[in-house]
């Protein structure tokens, strides 16, 4: 590629957004996050430490967790999972009719 010239462009046809978290110090990227809360949420699994195995799973089948970190993926994953459920609690309690 000559100097200049477009930039490539990925030609991938995945939905998958990448949303970044903060773990530990660090500013991480992840893909399909919301995708996996969302589908946590429809499986009734509640945004409390019964779940961070099964988060730490998911998220780690779409993306690199390494080992030495999983303790801090833990905690920033249910971290942005409560943040998740909350930010979706409040939306419907919004959009509900008066009773």
């Amino acid at each position: 590629m000559k100097l200049g010239a477009s930039q490539p462009v990925c030609s991938c046809k995945s939905s998958d957004e990448v949303v970044q978290i903060g773990v530990g110090d660090e500013t991480i990227g992840l893909i399909a996050l919301n995708q996996i809360f969302a589908q946590l949420r429809l499986l009734g699994r509640p945004p409390d430490r019964s779940v961070e195995d099964e988060l730490l799973l998911m998220v780690g089948a779409r993306n690199y967790i390494p080992r030495s970190c999983e303790d801090e993926y833990r905690d920033a994953l249910l971290r942005e999972y409560r943040k998740y459920c909350e930010k979706k609690e409040k939306g419907a309690a919004e959009s509900r009719p008066c009773e």
